[in-house]
């Protein structure tokens, strides 16, 4: 085999049967070349990293919290960032409800006046 379909096949290899031809010339080939044994090599301990982070994974809960903090952080200094529903909803409940209810009055009576003119 060439080096470049070794190096292809490094993503399959351990997908494919112990006594399956592909497998057993990877191998042959691992032993003569210096340099896909050493890429080899990289990719399992690149994939015995991953299965050992993975089995003993916690939640991400850790994750999220580096996320806020990174966030707020960005927003504590660039206060323009804000997500605008986060930004329009820091007046009270009430103070929004008769904000509301002025608006809609003010429009009906603007809508009436306007009809009643013609």
């Amino acid at each position: 085999m060439k080096c470049s379909e070794v190096q292809g096949g490094f993503g399959i290899y351990w997908d494919l049967p112990e006594n399956d031809s592909t497998r057993m010339r990877m191998n042959e080939h691992l032993k003569t070349c210096d340099a896909c044994s050493r890429e080899f090599q990289m990719w399992q301990e690149s994939a015995e990293l991953i299965r050992t982070s993975v089995a003993g994974a916690e939640p991400s809960i850790r994750g999220t919290g580096i996320a806020n903090g990174v966030m707020e952080r960005i927003y504590a200094e660039e206060s323009w960032r804000i997500p605008v529903p986060q930004r329009l909803y820091k007046l009270p409940y009430k103070v929004r409800r008769n904000l509301t209810a002025t608006v809609a009055f003010f429009l009906a009576l603007f809508m009436l006046s306007f009809l009643y003119s013609f």
